[in-house]
C-alpha cells in the first residue's frame, strides 16, 4: 500500500496495484530518458498535459515506477498505462511528482512543518 508520507501514490492496473514515487534516482533517470529536459520543464508539462507527447507521459510513469518496481521497462510502463487508463496513470504520476516536491514548510502530503532531513547512512 502506498504511503503518502513517503511521496507514494497507488495506481491500480487490472488486478495489480503499483506504487508510484519519485526518488532522486528516478528523477535523474527521467531527465536522461527525456534527453536532458530539466525537472522544471517536466514539471511544467505535467501541470498542463495538453499537448504532452505520449512518449513523455510513458517516461514519467516509468520513472515513477522505478523505486518500488525496478524491473519494469519503459514498454511495460506503457502497458500499465493502457490497463489503468492513460489519464488515470498520468494523474497518479503527476500526484507522485507533486509529493516529491512539497512546498516549503510542508511534508510530502502538503501538511505540517515539513519532514526533518535525516542523515544518510554510508554504506
Amino acid at each position: 500500500m502506498a504511503n503518502p508520507n513517503k511521496g507514494e501514490v497507488s495506481l491500480v492496473a487490472g488486478d495489480t496495484t503499483y506504487t508510484l514515487r519519485f526518488t532522486t534516482n528516478a528523477i535523474c533517470a527521467l531527465e536522461e530518458l527525456l534527453g536532458g529536459r530539466t525537472i522544471t520543464q517536466i514539471g511544467n508539462e505535467l501541470n498542463s498535459t495538453e499537448g504532452m507527447q505520449m512518449a513523455t507521459a510513458r517516461a514519467v510513469v516509468w520513472a515513477a515506477l522505478l523505486d518500488r518496481h525496478p524491473d519494469v521497462e519503459v514498454l511495460d510502463a506503457g502497458d500499465i498505462m493502457t490497463v489503468a487508463g492513460i489519464k488515470t496513470a498520468l494523474e497518479a504520476a503527476g500526484r507522485a511528482f507533486q509529493l516529491a516536491f512539497p512546498a516549503d514548510g510542508q511534508d510530502a502530503r502538503g501538511e505540517g512543518e515539513g519532514a526533518r532531513p535525516s542523515k544518510a547512512k554510508a554504506g
